[in-house]
């Protein structure tokens, strides 16, 4: 690993040094070897042993922050005296992009070298995750809850909608539309929204309107959580508590999102079509999806979260179905389970520790992950559609109602 460093370092400068003679080539490599080896003796071929080499990939042997500065220092500081070693020939335009990449490289030897290596588990074992003690539970008081008294209810089916509390466009659309009708064939479908709490610095009127919005309709569900993205979880575990303790005759819960259009006749439909009603959890699945290390920080997960390379068999958080009696079982299992930064994936963990399988729906076209783009016949067969906004969805909701006649 080392040898495979260095020689990449000097490879790397094979284009400027190729054409010049022994005796130039000779000082150039001594000037940038005495450079590196001085602050990175793990580096140097000559000094690089197995067991540097193996401290290069764990957390324990990391290379001081202040040699890699001192190296940076040293390597940018180098590349004057590179005039001493070209040859005169050469035009001041091809030194002055040499010395530039030299410079770069210098930076980004020194930047790969300053993250930390890991080593990534290849083999998942679910209880790595699990505590014996619930030291997980989580306590956040709820500061509105829906009017109806659902425990003394026993709905067929409970959607439960994640919002931000600005999102009031996107709660109305669903009001009007897909979330409106509380009754398909006789069966209740009741709707509810999940929010957190609004950041201290947002305007006071924002908080004074979630409470006549919750006065008007009576379905907000929220707690006293910051509402953020990387708080997802906690809006979920919410959610499972929730039904746990105020709602528990449901029959079957749904959870989903705002930018989700739900065809929820095509929907009370499926779960009527059922041939069992416990231990059933279904969605869109995703099977042997990576952990992703980049940059993109909506989607990347740190190792110290989550040191696995394959995230367990789980459904996208776009809208999953599960029966009621996983409900409590799952809302227990989240008491002995850290919260990790994506809500679905951490609840395939518990469904993995809790032996459960994922149902997949023996048609393909129920759930859509990603946009597309859905005529009215497509609307009337899916149960679930992601990506789409608040105008986009009553769009569709009308088109939807349309008394068109499609030949599947």
């Amino acid at each position: 690993m080392c040898f495979f460093l260095f020689s990449e370092f000097t490879a790397d400068l094979s284009v400027l040094i190729k054409t010049w003679n022994t005796e130039n080539n000779r000082k150039l490599k001594a000037l940038i070897s005495s450079g590196i080896s001085q602050y990175f003796p793990q580096l140097h071929p000559a000094e690089c042993s197995i067991g540097e080499t193996e401290g290069l990939l764990t957390q324990k042997k990391k290379i001081k922050k202040k040699n890699l500065w001192l190296a940076a220092s040293e390597l940018l500081w180098m590349a004057p005296a590179l005039w001493t070693v070209l040859p005169s020939r050469m035009s001041l335009r091809s030194l002055k992009w040499s010395l530039l990449l030299l410079s770069l490289l210098s930076f980004l030897v020194v930047w790969y070298l300053s993250l930390p290596h890991y080593n990534v588990i290849e083999r998942v074992n679910w209880m790595y995750f699990y505590e014996y003690e619930p030291i997980y539970r989580q306590d956040f008081r709820f500061t509105l809850r829906e009017h109806s008294n659902c425990s003394h209810q026993n709905p067929f089916l409970v959607i439960l909608v994640t919002s931000h509390p600005s999102d009031v466009k996107a709660r109305q659309a669903i009001r009007v539309t897909w979330g409106e009708k509380k009754s398909w064939w006789g069966y209740e479908v009741l709707t509810f929204f999940l929010l957190g709490q609004e950041a201290e610095k947002e305007d006071k009127t924002l908080a004074l309107s979630l409470e006549d919005e919750h006065l008007l309709y009576g379905d907000i569900i929220r707690q006293d959580f910051l509402d953020t993205y990387n708080n997802l979880t906690l809006k979920t575990i919410m959610a499972f508590r929730w039904v746990t303790e105020f709602c528990p005759n449901a029959k079957y819960v749904m959870k989903t999102d705002t930018d989700v259009f739900i065809n929820t006749g095509n929907l009370v439909k499926y779960l009527l079509n059922l041939n069992h009603s416990e231990k059933f959890f279904t969605g869109y699945p995703l099977i042997d999806n990576y952990s992703y290390r980049g940059f993109y920080q909506k989607t990347h997960i740190s190792y110290q979260e989550y040191p696995f390379k394959v995230f367990p068999p789980y459904c996208s958080g776009l809208g999953y179905i599960m029966s009621r009696d996983l409900v409590p079982r799952i809302y227990e299992m989240m008491g002995h389970v850290k919260p990790i930064k994506f809500e679905d994936v951490y609840v395939g963990i518990c469904l993995n520790l809790l032996e459960v399988n994922i149902h997949i729906p023996e048609d393909t076209n129920l759930f859509f992950l990603y946009r597309i783009h859905l005529d009215v016949c497509q609307l009337r067969r899916v149960i679930a559609a992601h990506g789409f906004s608040s105008k986009e969805i009553i769009t569709f909701w009308q088109v939807m109602l349309r008394n068109t006649t499609c030949h599947y």
